[in-house]
């Protein structure tokens, strides 16, 4: 049987799978039979009763992860985190109930892009999780707010030696290659681990440009074709030594590394006719002590620099305008953080907690554009050197009456300070967890954020990246607040129907515009007045047989975007979008522990401004092997089966453009790893690039 067939029948099989869960809890006539009865006289080939993966906590949501990977198993870390049910994942990021989901790491931030803590996670093995918490309002002391998955590893073991070795080859028009090594040691109360991964290979992606131009003289068509051949290597190494004096008593010590070079091409041959060639290094090397003290406290440090040289050379024309050029950029970021947090146990189950946290930027960006004959063009010219502090102090509690209510709340205070800015605000959030009986479970959460813009998008200067996209900073950009209100219902732990609401004034968005003067297309972050989002989202899960295991999800949202200062054609637009999930896990073989994957996704069409997002369909499919001792691992994969492609337009009053952006192809990937000794890679605590590079 093909491939293809094979999974459109599994998903013929599941659609009764899907309905029984989905309305399990219909109200029946007196003389029909009920849910409880018509599954006690299915065959237990069909329908089987699993153990539950997550439970309900006070603010959060808690995911037994080694369960999960029974159910699903997965390659990495990665992976399984998009097999928890109600999240769903795109280019990088992870998203439940309307909110954008940032990763930390036994209960510290993550400091990474989502691109590379994705490249990151995929390196880590799936066994290394113990268990994922979610939560829609994080608590200040996370340090972090907003929408949240605490990633929990294994628990340590003292006395060993163990390791992990992975090799992964994947292709889609080019190949790539990655090597990785680990290494654990553990004796008495020290600890260290080291970490080294090898990237090497080329990627493709594709954009093309239908367009007319609303030019002053008249409209004029236009079309391009572009495609970008990209080459890296990549190192990257960790290392991190433990020392525990006594149970809640401990040092650690943790050094990241990164060396990153780029070579990129990118062409096209129709209206436009250009080459542009570009070489780029990332280097990142960051410092990171931790102390906790047996009576609750927490201090740490931390230091980073991050370098990011970049050249450009642009040959080209559009519209019989010339437009070569050179352009070489320079990033350079220097970081200090500091912080303290204590928590407190008292009596009549109360708690309280407080901290706060300080951190120092100084960061200088510059970049200089040159015509072919080496004149400075000033529009593409332009350096910025300046400081930034962010102080943030917090208090809260939590409270629990019985084993039925339980609340927490805090607030934060922070300053926000810039040469051009100097701005407090105060983050406010509640949890409140009512727990009806064993089968229904109510959460009510709010919570507040701010969304920084990077360091490189406030710079007053244009990048030409090919001869018809422009790419401008605004140093007129401010932070975006972010309020968000959450309803939960976890009914029978298998079903969660979420209802969510969340207002984003000053919310910043990149949006493409069409100027009337020359023929560009310009990509620049504008404050929008705000983005309201309203919705609906239910989950479940369910199982048939021994077999198959699977989950689904289903999202409404309402979109309000508006934005009186899109240049000189304001937007007010609402839309309504669907996003639809599933992941499905049917073992084959069990005798050989051979287990196929699908993974189903689909999203209606959706607004981003005054753009539109086209529907889209993908689909990732992959087989997996594992040997009985557990120490041999072979799976292979294709992502991108339908190979889909994200289709932009607007259509907003003069504007008449549509992109098609292919940035993965159908990708085929195969993974072998091997383990020896019991290895479980503990997360390690990451480095805050997320508003560095372009």
């Amino acid at each position: 049987m093909r491939p293809v067939n094979l999974i459109f029948n599994l998903i013929l099989i599941l659609l009764p799978c899907f309905s029984l869960g989905l309305h399990a809890q219909d109200v029946a006539p007196e003389d029909s039979v009920s849910i409880e009865e018509l599954m006690e006289e299915l065959p237990e080939v069909l329908v089987k009763g699993g153990q539950p993966i997550a439970r309900m906590e006070p603010g959060k949501l808690v995911f037994d992860m080694p369960r999960l990977q029974e159910q699903f198993p997965a390659d990495n870390a990665y992976e399984l985190l998009k097999r928890i049910p109600g999240i769903t994942e795109s280019d990088g990021a992870f998203n439940m109930a309307g909110q954008t989901l940032t990763l930390i790491l036994n209960g510290k931030p993550s400091l990474l892009t989502s691109e590379q803590l994705a490249q990151f996670l995929q390196g880590v093995p799936a066994g290394a999780l113990r268990s994922a918490e979610v939560m829609i309002s994080a608590p200040p002391q996370y340090g972090i707010r907003g929408a949240v998955i605490n990633i929990i590893t294994g628990s340590e073991k003292r006395d060993m030696l163990t390791g992990q070795l992975q090799a992964t080859w994947s292709i889609d028009k080019y190949s790539r290659g990655l090597g990785k090594g680990a290494l654990m040691y553990r004796h008495d109360k020290f600890s260290l681990d080291a970490v080294y991964s090898h990237t090497n290979g080329s990627n493709y992606n594709s954009v093309e440009h239908i367009a007319v131009q609303p030019l002053a003289t008249g409209p004029e068509a236009y079309a391009e074709s572009q495609e970008n051949d990209t080459r890296n290597i990549i190192h990257d190494y960790y290392a991190a030594a433990d020392y525990a004096f006594a149970e809640n008593h401990s040092i650690n010590l943790a050094y990241t590394g990164k060396w990153l070079s780029t070579h990129s091409s990118n062409t096209s041959e129709q209206d436009a006719t250009f080459f542009q060639r570009g070489v780029t290094h990332n280097y990142l090397n960051a410092l990171d002590a931790q102390y906790t003290a047996p009576i609750g406290l927490k201090l740490r440090a931390a230091w980073l620099l991050y370098q990011y040289p970049q050249e450009q050379t642009l040959a080209g024309s559009i519209d019989g305008d010339d437009k070569s050029r050179t352009a070489d950029s320079r990033q350079r970021i220097s970081k200090w953080h500091f912080s303290a947090a204590e928590t407190h146990s008292l009596k009549k189950q109360w708690e309280i907690n407080y901290g706060a946290k300080l951190q120092l930027t100084s960061q200088t960006s510059w970049q200089t554009t040159r015509s072919p004959e080496g004149e400075i063009i000033s529009d593409g010219t332009d350096r910025v050197d300046y400081t930034e502090r962010i102080f943030s102090a917090y208090a809260g509690f939590g409270k629990s009456w019985g084993q039925k209510v339980s609340v927490n709340a805090s607030a934060e205070v922070e300053n926000y300070h810039t040469p051009y800015i100097d701005d407090w605000r105060i983050y406010p959030a509640v949890n409140l967890l009512w727990t009806a009986n064993q089968s229904n479970l109510l959460n009510l959460s709010f919570g507040s954020n701010s969304a920084y813009p990077s360091y490189w998008s406030m710079m007053n200067s244009v990048y030409y990246s090919t001869t018809y996209d422009e790419i401008w900073g605004n140093p007129d950009l401010v932070p975006q607040r972010d309020y968000n209100i959450n309803l939960t219902w976890r009914f029978k732990q298998r079903y969660v129907f979420s209802a969510f609401a969340d207002f984003a004034p000053e919310c910043f968005m990149q949006v493409p515009y069409q100027p009337s003067d020359r023929m560009a297309m310009v990509m620049k972050n504008i404050n929008f007045n705000y983005r309201n989002d309203y919705g609906l989202q239910a989950s479940a899960q369910f199982n048939a047989g021994d077999r198959l295991n699977g989950n689904v999800t289903a999202t409404m949202i309402v979109i309000h975007d508006k934005a009186d200062d899109y240049y000189d054609i304001p937007f007010d637009r609402r839309t309504v979008a669907g996003v639809f999930s599933a992941n499905l896990s049917y073992a084959l073989w069990r005798a050989q522990n051979l287990v196929l994957i699908v993974n189903p996704f689909y999203q209606t069409g959706a607004i981003q401004g005054a753009v539109d997002i086209k529907p889209l369909f993908s689909l990732y499919g992959s087989l997996r092997w594992t040997a009985r001792n557990d120490r041999w691992t072979v799976s292979a994969a294709c992502s991108n089966i339908t190979n889909s492609r994200i289709t932009l337009r607007n259509t907003w009053q003069n504007q008449n453009l549509r992109m098609n952006v292919a940035q993965a192809w159908r990708t085929f990937s195969l993974a072998l790893t091997y383990k020896f000794g019991k290895y479980q890679e503990r997360q390690r605590r990451d480095v805050d690039t997320s508003r560095m590079g372009h």
